[in-house]
């Protein structure tokens, strides 16, 4: 079975993303009771966890550099393709899906609704 995403709009236009997020560094966005940051490159968004995994600290201070975001208070490295910890210590930051669509910036959140409860939705 797919995993089913649920869509959440995040800016209503690209344009107001740009306003927003200084290219290579992050927001923190509350979406479905999860801090998460949000940055963006020239090239993409990415959504991540507000919470480095190597001890707990808040990423959102952090930055992007060569494909990773940085980590402000250790300089762990995570690739922003998917959330690895660059010297291979282990530690994997969350990541959530990004899209664009008609112009908006959307990220996506994992329906983690057990198989046996998705016919009550």
């Amino acid at each position: 079975m797919a995993e089913k995403i649920k869509w959440y709009l995040v800016f209503s236009s690209e344009e107001i993303a740009e306003k927003n997020i200084p290219e290579n560094r992050a927001v923190v966005v509350d979406l479905e009771g999860k801090k998460l940051c949000l940055t963006r490159t020239k090239q993409e968004y990415f959504a991540f966890e507000d919470k480095c995994p190597h001890q707990g600290a808040p990423l959102n201070k952090g930055k992007c550099e060569d494909g990773h975001f940085i980590c402000p208070w250790h300089r762990y490295a995570f690739s922003l393709e998917n959330g690895r910890e660059k010297t291979g210590s282990g530690d994997v930051l969350h990541m959530y899906k990004t899209k664009v669509e008609n112009g908006k910036v959307y990220v996506g959140i994992a329906d983690k609704t057990p198989w046996w409860l998705a016919w009550l939705k």
